[in-house]
């Protein structure tokens, strides 16, 4: 507990959480002797949103990504839906709102994604595409024995996971992310 003399000014800050998104106020107040009566604080509730859609452009053609995992720095996480759409809301004047687009590509057994700054003011922000590009490499080979004849069948395995398997002559063509290690 502590005690405020008259004519002391105090600060009251109000936070409130609707639809995942919290929203602060504050208000100065002179205390006089009297009790206070016109403390009433505004608090604006009125969310200010980014949206558009995810596209994958996987090196032949960009369609638009159902399914991208997003994830903001102001605690938001989810999907893109069916049609590649997505909408991410905060208070007004957030400041920048860092999201990661991320999307797992089952081929290449590999996670690509993008990274985006937006900067939530008081307007919505619409159209906001965002493109993840998978970047890949094909690595070709011959599998031989000893005798330097070639291995039908057999199966090779890249580091990320990817397998492919050797055809009649013992070649194989082997497609990972181009920046696996």
């Amino acid at each position: 507990s502590f005690k405020v003399e008259p004519n002391e000014t105090i600060k009251l800050k109000v936070s409130y959480t609707k639809n995942n998104i919290t929203y602060f106020a504050s208000k100065e107040v002179n205390v006089l002797e009297d009790d206070i009566d016109d403390a009433d604080i505004y608090i604006d509730t009125v969310p200010v949103c980014v949206s558009g859609t995810v596209f994958l452009d996987n090196g032949t053609g960009e369609r638009v990504l159902q399914g991208a995992k997003i994830i903001a720095t102001n605690g938001y996480s989810g999907e893109s839906d069916k049609e590649g759409k997505y909408q991410i809301c905060t208070r007004k004047n957030f400041g920048e709102l860092d999201v990661t687009f991320k999307y797992f590509d089952p081929d290449l057994v590999a996670w690509y994604s993008v990274d985006k700054t937006f900067d939530m003011g008081t307007e919505n922000r619409t159209n906001e595409d965002v493109t993840i590009k998978i970047a890949k490499t094909t690595v070709t080979g011959c599998v031989k024995d000893t005798d330097g004849n070639p291995v039908k069948g057999a199966f090779i395995t890249s580091s990320t996971g990817v397998t492919t398997k050797t055809d009649d002559s013992g070649d194989f063509s082997l497609t990972v992310p181009a920046d696996a290690k």
